[in-house]
């Protein structure tokens, strides 16, 4: 399939400040004929906000997101995760203007091995506070429905939390739990066991876990 052709043919037209075009996401399942979608990330030459557009051409799923490059140099500042991982791990260069795509590339994976803003101790205990009292607010709930809503919540919150705390990039939702198998396998093993009992009792082992050897004092004192 030449994704490029089908790009240009049908979108290109309507953007005529486009400066580099990259195949991230999925495009590993396209070239082994899996899959029917295709995940872009457009540089332009001008603007001011992302816009995502979701077309599907031919049966063929483009979702193309559009970044100025004004952005997209800040979104890799800032290290934000969604853009920095796919440009660093999983991004391919279609179309390039003056090495655009490259530079930007070169610099994601420059940001993305130095790894994200480690958190203080205050926030780490502010943390576990509010994922233990969710968790005692979850025990309390009286109706089935939401209470499991609510422990699902606090798993989720508990698995992320595991990656801040450490200093790790936290995947996205969909890959945070072949992360989690890879990283800390009795942590996974924790978390089978919850989905499969719905035991909120379990809650409280993963989240003495998770903040391991973190104590939360009598006092909290956060500076914003």
């Amino acid at each position: 399939m030449n994704i490029l052709k089908l790009y240009n043919e049908e979108i290109n037209k309507t953007n005529g400040n486009v400066i580099a075009i990259m195949l991230v996401g999925s495009h590993l399942h396209m070239q082994k004929g899996e899959g029917k979608d295709i995940d872009l990330f457009v540089i332009l030459d001008e603007g001011s906000s992302q816009t995502r557009r979701i077309k599907i051409i031919n049966g063929v799923e483009l979702d193309i997101n559009y970044f100025p490059l004004r952005l997209a140099r800040r979104l890799i500042d800032k290290g934000e995760y969604f853009f920095i991982y796919e440009l660093a791990e999983r991004a391919s260069v279609l179309q390039d203007s003056d090495e655009i795509a490259e530079d930007l590339i070169k610099k994601a994976r420059a940001k993305y091995e130095q790894g994200p803003k480690l958190l203080d101790k205050e926030n780490i205990c502010l943390m576990r506070h509010e994922a233990d009292s969710l968790i005692q607010r979850t025990k309390m709930e009286t109706d089935i429905v939401q209470r499991n809503i609510n422990a699902v919540s606090c798993l989720l919150k508990l698995l992320k939390a595991y990656f801040e705390v450490r200093g790790i990039w936290c995947p996205k939702e969909k890959h945070i739990v072949k992360a989690m198998q890879e990283h800390d396998e009795v942590l996974y093993d924790m978390a089978k066991e919850f989905f499969i009992s719905m035991d909120t009792g379990i809650l409280d082992k993963i989240s003495k876990r998770v903040f391991h050897n973190i104590y939360v004092p009598d006092e909290l004192t956060i500076e914003y």
